[in-house]
């Protein structure tokens, strides 16, 4: 990912989870969260219609952020906060439940194709999860050119009776680009809105998250070189609730250390990164590599363990750890 911290943009894995948003934005007003924001058309009009409130964008597309930040930027006195991250999981773990004043998704990619179709976001487990953050009386709204997938996303919507939902054809809806392409083509433009009527009775907890890098630190046996301990480590996978892969071990030419690339994937939460293993001196420590940016979940801690459980099971003594390490 190329893009750096800066005003309006953040990144997620340095947020607490949930983020206090108002406090972090300076904001007391109502909280908007825009889904697939492209280059802010939409959310420039939202903040300077609401000077108040706080907004929170999810894009999945570098170049999108990079140019909604510069559209952004023009926009006195706003609250907002720009995320490159899923929007499953954004909602899930950066938001507290009934904190969610309105949602807006403006325009997504139907994926019209039968074998694309599992690529859609309004599945009714992403249903459940908008009913939970939502607060009592706040709404999403969708607006689309596609009736079908109207249809599709209204028949999803029917398993969480904790939404009134209802829809309309409008000549009124965000002048976003793509909504000025289709209606240069004279297309039908449809509004969807699912308000909150009652309480959510569903379950989505944030994941725990430490500030603390794990480590493990160990003592191998008289004439053990790293290369020996590492060969034969991996592909490591454990899955359930976490599911983790590590391949094999990459290790550096003078032998002193070795790189694990790890995919974590969390309660929807996807993390890639590097756990180094480096020989200094008599000792042996196991940690995240320092170039590496992780939100240190107990996907991560377990990563690191499992390394250093490998290790053990090679004959290491284990002298410290911040994980608990099974041999």
């Amino acid at each position: 990912m190329g893009l750096t911290m800066s005003s309006g943009f953040f990144d997620w894995r340095d947020l607490p989870f949930p983020v206090p948003w108002h406090e972090i934005l300076g904001s007391q007003g109502p909280l908007f969260v825009e889904i697939g924001f492209g280059s802010g058309e939409f959310m420039a009009w939202l903040l300077e219609r609401h000077p108040e409130a706080a907004v929170v964008g999810f894009e999945v597309s570098e170049g999108s952020i990079r140019r909604a930040l510069r559209r952004l930027e023009k926009v006195s006195g706003a609250h907002y906060a720009l995320l490159y991250m899923d929007a499953r999981a954004g909602l899930r773990h950066l938001f507290s439940p009934v904190s969610i004043d309105r949602i807006f998704v403006n325009f997504p990619d139907p994926w019209p194709k039968k074998r694309h179709e599992k690529r859609r976001l309004f599945y009714p487990p992403f249903w459940a999860l908008v009913a939970s953050r939502l607060k009592l009386g706040g709404s999403l709204q969708l607006y689309t050119d596609e009736i079908s997938y109207l249809f599709w996303v209204l028949e999803q919507s029917q398993e969480v009776p904790e939404l009134g939902v209802h829809w309309e054809a409008t000549r009124s809806y965000p002048k976003t680009r793509y909504a000025q392409k289709w209606e240069s083509a004279h297309k039908e433009i449809y509004r969807l809105e699912a308000v909150k009527v009652r309480e959510a009775p569903y379950n989505f907890p944030c994941l725990p998250k430490d500030e603390a890098m794990p480590n493990v630190v160990l003592k191998p046996r008289e004439g053990q070189t790293l290369s020996a301990l590492v060969q034969g480590i991996g592909p490591l996978k454990t899955t359930g609730g976490i599911d983790l892969i590590i391949p094999k071990a990459y290790l550096s030419i003078d032998g002193q250390e070795a790189l694990f690339e790890v995919f974590l994937k969390e309660q929807g939460l996807d993390q890639r990164y590097f756990i180094v293993v480096r020989r200094m001196g008599e000792k042996i420590v196991v940690r995240i590599h320092d170039a590496t940016r992780v939100a240190v979940t107990p996907g991560v801690k377990m990563s690191v363990r499992l390394i250093g459980d490998q290790l053990q099971r090679r004959g290491c003594e284990l002298l410290q750890s911040t994980v608990e390490v099974i041999r």
